[in-house]
């Protein structure tokens, strides 16, 4: 790793534990240290741990006053999610609607200063029973917009200025029957009575139990990092709830599950991640295993280079515009991507391709005779 990824995951440790932030060089390349930041979601980190720093070692104060409207910026952010997570929840529960609020938001809270964690959308998982009540009601409730979508797993809108999704699953794993066993074990894990109430900012959230959360956050990470990129933030999210939650896991049930579904690796991999990369102790780190180092380190080159959601990968021509001619050019840009990634856990990238193909193949001859 070149001087200024070090500097950038020194300074990310000392933000998520609140310590002085050593070994720096003497002279850093701010530039390149920020814009590593933003490529991984990271300014509001790198942003507490300069204020750490003694005077004589922060920026200039151009890159000080940068990262000062960035988090102006976030602040606000926050307190627009905040309300409309309120709007929604709202609307859903007078239709006998209970979402549970997944990822970003949520994390949030587990971080030191829960402002400092950068938030884009909201994630409301209600379950296929509920779904086409929630999905209508929140047409009725919200203006339609050009941009609303669905996809397999969730209903997607604009909500004044924030983007809402509403999921009818979690998440999906490759495997038929690995996928069924997690599809059960979630409709399982997120009945009613297993869920976890928190009070944020004034508004009464359901949250996922702690077993629920520590897999499907690695998992939905590891979806998205095979998928098309995902940037360090995604680690940290992890690292932070495993040392905030790592006592009210049970373990046993941990390791039965991620063997269930395949995932037993990839949990190896994020845990080398947290404690190798972002610092976490080792024993906040159920199951960490040190023969991950290869795969861990193979997996963090590429979010270097890829950044947060792939944004900074290396782009391809523009899709064509017709149907077959775009199909095969996203199987193209798809397949690229699979080898490229393959190195770090072969066999489940390998059989994640051949689902993704044969799938691929599927819809493709579906869409010609619709």
């Amino acid at each position: 790793m070149e001087s200024a990824h070090h500097t950038l995951l020194e300074l990310i440790r000392s933000a998520l534990w609140e310590r002085p932030a050593t070994g720096l060089p003497e002279e850093v390349d701010w530039a390149k240290v920020y814009t590593l930041a933003r490529q991984q979601t990271l300014l509001g980190l790198l942003a507490d741990a300069v204020g750490r720093l003694p005077q004589e070692y922060r920026p200039d104060a151009a890159m000080m006053q940068r990262l000062k409207s960035f988090c102006l910026r976030n602040i606000q952010s926050h307190v627009l999610i905040t309300k409309r997570l309120a709007d929604s929840l709202e609307t859903l529960r007078s239709a006998g609607v209970e979402p549970v609020l997944f990822k970003g938001h949520g994390l949030a809270a587990n971080y030191p200063d829960p402002m400092s964690r950068q938030c884009g959308d909201i994630d409301l998982y209600v379950g296929k029973e509920d779904y086409d009540k929630a999905v209508l009601v929140c047409r009725q409730a919200f203006a339609e917009d050009e941009h609303d979508s669905e996809s397999i797993k969730h209903f997607h809108f604009n909500h004044d200025g924030v983007t809402v999704e509403i999921h009818r699953i979690a998440e999906t794993i490759p495997g038929i029957f690995r996928n069924r066993r997690y599809q059960r074990w979630t409709v399982e894990s997120l009945r009613p009575s297993n869920l976890r109430k928190t009070d944020m900012e004034g508004v009464a959230v359901s949250l996922p139990p702690h077993n629920f959360n520590a897999v499907y956050v690695m998992n939905h990470a590891w979806h998205h990092f095979v998928t098309g990129g995902v940037g360090l933030r995604q680690f940290c999210d992890w690292a932070v709830y495993m040392h905030r939650f790592c006592k009210e896991i049970d373990v046993q049930q941990l390791e039965t599950d991620l063997r269930s579904f395949g995932l037993y690796r990839v949990w190896a991999i994020f845990a080398y991640v947290a404690v190798n990369f972002l610092g976490l102790p080792k024993d906040e780190c159920p199951l960490y295993d040190a023969g991950a180092k290869s795969s861990a380190e193979k997996a963090m080159e590429i979010v270097w280079t890829d950044g947060n959601f792939g944004r900074y990968s290396e782009r391809s021509a523009r899709r064509p515009d017709g149907y077959s001619s775009g199909k095969i050019h996203s199987m193209i840009v798809t397949t690229k991507r699979y080898f490229r990634i393959l190195p770090v856990y072969p066999s489940h990238i390998l059989s994640a391709w051949v689902l993704y193909f044969f799938s691929g193949i599927y819809h493709y001859c579906k869409g010609l005779f619709e």
